[in-house]
């Protein structure tokens, strides 16, 4: 169904890698797909699940993801080193999901159609 992704990164935490590698062999369905999937596991931010106090933000704001705290960066970091990973595994195209990532395959059938028609039609075009 991915033709146009070389790599499909999933972030997770390690705590949750049984269940994380469950889910996301049921939802990628065609061989060659589940061929590409590469997990990356991290330790996450230990005993740091609520604000800190370090900062100062409203329900909007965490909700909306602009923020910085220990999470966000540990995250950001993640994402820095599975493009990295991407990068160095001379992939062209890569796609990120995080472990809470869900679809319906009927109903993402069509997006990612299109997904890889406009990817192969405009290489230097997305990010």
């Amino acid at each position: 169904m991915f033709h146009s992704i070389d790599k499909i990164f999933v972030l997770g935490l390690l705590k949750n890698k049984k269940s994380i590698e469950e889910k996301f062999n049921n939802l990628f369905v065609s061989k060659d797909d589940k061929m590409k999937i590469v997990y990356h596991y991290t330790e996450g931010v230990k005993n740091r699940t609520n604000n800190d106090g370090s900062y100062d933000a409203n329900l909007k704001q965490i909700l909306g993801h602009n923020t910085t705290d220990a999470i966000s960066k540990d995250i950001f970091m993640n994402h820095i080193k599975i493009i990295e990973k991407g990068y160095f595994g001379k992939h062209k195209n890569i796609m990120v999901l995080e472990d809470d990532a869900i679809w319906d395959n009927k109903k993402a059938l069509p997006i990612v159609t299109k997904m890889n028609n406009f990817i192969l039609t405009n290489p230097s075009s997305f990010d």
